[in-house]
């Protein structure tokens, strides 16, 4: 958990647990060559309770020589306001902070202190909520920067290890409060079933958590072989081959669901069973071009053999409206600097091959009506593809190409006025095409600045 020379913001609430990993951390600081420093979120929910609590852990700090930062902060109002429990927004709030301040004092590791009891009353909480795998393994003693050094301690010995370092520390009335369900496991739940079931209640759930922990490891990589296999990601837009997904095992296609939201936003945790059920409903009978809204911003849009799924907001930025005009010979920087268009007019006698290519294009240069312009689609934009007896409506040409819609506003295109001479990555217009009787010839290349040279 913690490497020789490390810094570690250590997460203090002032309870028992928290006091005594900070103690503990102390104690074995020289041992560790760690540096600590202590956090503290005073959520402003217990009144001067909460305002002593923050008092508590700033003294404790200090005597112990070490840096410390407190927020205060109203986890009721923002838990309104987004439409949360004040559970789930104190969470939120209390790891922004910590970040923040791993990232102000180039900070390596967050210390928190949940124990074993904490573990076992997570795994009850899944369970009756439905959990799948994910939630029966529990809490992880590593997860990215967070570290849980307590979690295979009960809590009745974290409370005396506290008193024999004669440690007074405070106590949150509301964990006692009923209307939490957390609080209702661990103050009846858990006691009924250690009574009545099976007085190792605690360590027989942690014990299933830790077989069930290399299970899952074991599916997390079929999962990451099977999104290798038959998942690319292309502009924050998720591509996933149907045949492919349809040959998976039902348990290795809802994880390979989870795993691709967790690639776009950093996490499923808003993705309930339902909305996998959903998803794989719709991938299995959903019409081309149909759409399915899911939480947290999530669409999915159904192509012929492909499934596109991707963050409602990123495609609104790809979507944009963008028109540059194009120096010619020169380059034009486009969508600030993301892609850039070279254009050249040179003799027809100096080229060789001059068939387009998905990123060149060449062009009869007495054909084209300057300016010419790069720009992304537009109502009653016409396009003559090359090799084509006539005109068609660029929409039309989407559909028959069968591009998603979701890419056609991104596309860029190569126009004047509102004929489309070049769609770039895809086709030439017929009405520029270089000839017998060509003698100039205009010859532009699109590159996207993460492109080779």
């Amino acid at each position: 958990m913690i490497q020789p020379g490390q810094k570690i913001v250590v997460g203090v609430s002032g309870g028992p647990d928290s006091s005594a990993l900070l103690h503990v951390l102390m104690s074995l600081r020289d041992k560790l060559d760690a540096e600590l420093i202590v956090a503290h979120v005073e959520h402003g929910m217990r009144a001067q309770q909460s305002v002593e609590d923050a008092q508590y852990v700033v003294s404790m700090a200090q005597r112990m020589g070490l840096s410390v930062y407190v927020k205060h902060c109203d986890v009721p109002s923002y838990a309104k306001e987004h439409g949360l429990s004040q559970e789930q927004a104190g969470r939120i709030i209390r790891y922004d902070f910590f970040r923040q301040i791993c990232k102000y004092r180039g900070c390596d590791r967050i210390a928190v202190a949940h124990n074993k009891d904490d573990n076992a009353e997570t795994i009850l909480l899944h369970i009756l909520r439905g959990s799948g795998l994910d939630g029966l393994v529990g809490i992880r003693p590593v997860r990215g920067d967070i570290i849980r050094p307590l979690l295979d301690i009960p809590r009745i010995d974290i409370e005396a290890y506290c008193a024999a370092a004669g440690m007074n520390s405070r106590r949150d009335y509301t964990n006692d409060d009923p209307s939490y369900m957390r609080n209702r496991i661990r103050l009846k739940l858990i006691p009924f079933l250690s009574q009545n079931f099976n007085p190792n209640i605690v360590d027989s759930l942690v014990r299933m958590s830790h077989i069930l922990s290399d299970d899952n490891g074991f599916l997390s990589t079929c999962v990451e072989a099977a999104f290798k296999r038959s998942v690319h990601i292309n502009d924050d837009i998720a591509v996933l081959h149907i045949p492919d997904f349809k040959s998976l095992h039902k348990a290795l296609q809802r994880r390979l669901l989870r795993y691709i939201i967790s690639k776009l936003k950093g996490d499923a945790d808003s993705i309930e069973y339902l909305h996998i059920e959903q998803l794989m409903a719709y991938i299995e009978q959903g019409c081309v071009g149909q759409k399915l809204t899911l939480p947290a911003d999530i669409m999915a849009e159904r192509g012929n053999d492909r499934v596109y799924i991707y963050l409602q907001c990123a495609v609104r930025i790809m979507s944009e409206p963008f028109c540059y005009t194009i120096l010619v010979p020169g380059d034009t920087y486009v969508k600030n600097g993301q892609a850039i268009l070279s254009s050249c007019i040179i003799d027809k006698s100096d080229i060789t091959d001059y068939n387009s290519n998905v990123s060149v294009a060449y062009m009869d240069a007495d054909k084209v009506h300057f300016p010419i312009y790069i720009r992304n689609r537009r109502p009653g934009d016409r396009f003559m593809p090359i090799g084509s007896n006539g005109h068609k409506k660029l929409k039309e040409y989407f559909i028959d190409e069968k591009i998603p819609r979701i890419y056609r506003d991104s596309i860029p295109l190569i126009a004047s006025d509102h004929e489309i001479l070049w769609v770039i990555g895809h086709r030439l217009s017929d009405t520029c095409k270089v000839n017998e009787s060509t003698r100039r010839v205009l010859r532009l290349t699109y590159k996207t600045t993460g492109d080779n040279e």
